[in-house]
């Protein structure tokens, strides 16, 4: 197994989609750093309290479009890199060779091991380059909530833990989006058994997210929406139940296209 990781590991690596994502994920990083952290460098204001890295880097603020247009996207980013991988085997035969000198399990779990750890880290890399840069250019200073300029309230998930340590709150974030956009992208692979469109299986990620935030606007179910529950800045405030059931349904996926690899020819 070792040496189908690092082999489908290389070629998710390699592929033009990672690149895509890479560079896609690093523009909006430097855009937002040029346009709104880069000015803030000489924002000196001595009647209020300073702004900090962890207010304005673009997951722990509200109020730009870098934000919103990140998350927005991110699915996609996700799914570029391997999650359509599996489809492209099947439709080109290469599976049939791999399958003559790998085991079908092995061969399945490999697949949607890679595809999960390139789609959560496809999208967590840019946000962590973003607090490293809105950082070399803003303190980070730790957020007082009686400022008025930090979003998160004590009703946010994990809120008292912002204020107290704000690292440990950051780097709790990242991990909850690393595990769910890397279960996303691997909505791609169930979705091969289903759609023969190549093209349909890679975007099966981002449209189960935007049919996700369709029907949560229209319901007023907001909480359910990882669009905003995902962010850091929570607009929309996580709970850790529905953050735990989303996981468990995207599980449950990923078990149906092992149990459908598993049982049956796939090429």
């Amino acid at each position: 197994m070792k040496q189908m990781f690092a082999a489908e590991t290389k070629r998710s690596l390699k592929s033009t989609g990672s690149r895509f994502a890479f560079i896609i994920g690093l523009l909006i990083v430097f855009i937002h750093f040029f346009t709104e952290i880069l000015p803030m460098k000489d924002h000196i204001d001595g009647k209020v309290y300073p702004l900090s890295a962890f207010g304005q880097w673009f997951g722990g603020e509200n109020a730009t479009v870098y934000s919103t247009l990140f998350y927005f996207i991110a699915p996609i980013l996700a799914a570029f890199p391997s999650a359509g991988s599996y489809k492209a085997d099947m439709k080109s035969g290469y599976i049939k060779n791999v399958l003559t000198r790998t085991e079908r399990r092995t061969y399945l779990c490999t697949k949607y091991l890679v595809a999960f750890l390139s789609g959560g880290m496809i999208v967590v890399f840019p946000m962590v380059l973003d607090f490293a840069l809105t950082a070399m250019v803003l303190p980070a200073l730790i957020p007082q909530s009686g400022t008025g300029l930090f979003p998160i309230f004590s009703s946010s998930l994990l809120g008292d833990l912002y204020y107290l340590h704000p690292y440990a709150y950051l780097i709790s974030y990242l991990g909850i989006n690393f595990l769910y956009f890397g279960l996303l992208a691997s909505l791609a692979l169930p979705a091969a058994h289903f759609c023969d469109n190549l093209f349909s299986v890679v975007l099966m990620p981002f449209l189960v997210y935007l049919f996700v935030y369709a029907v949560t606007q229209l319901t007023g179910l907001h909480q359910l929406c990882p669009f905003g529950f995902l962010r850091p800045a929570q607009p929309i405030a996580g709970n850790v139940v529905v953050i735990a059931a989303e996981v468990l349904l995207m599980v449950a996926a990923g078990a149906v296209y092992y149990a459908i690899g598993v049982k049956k020819d796939v090429y």
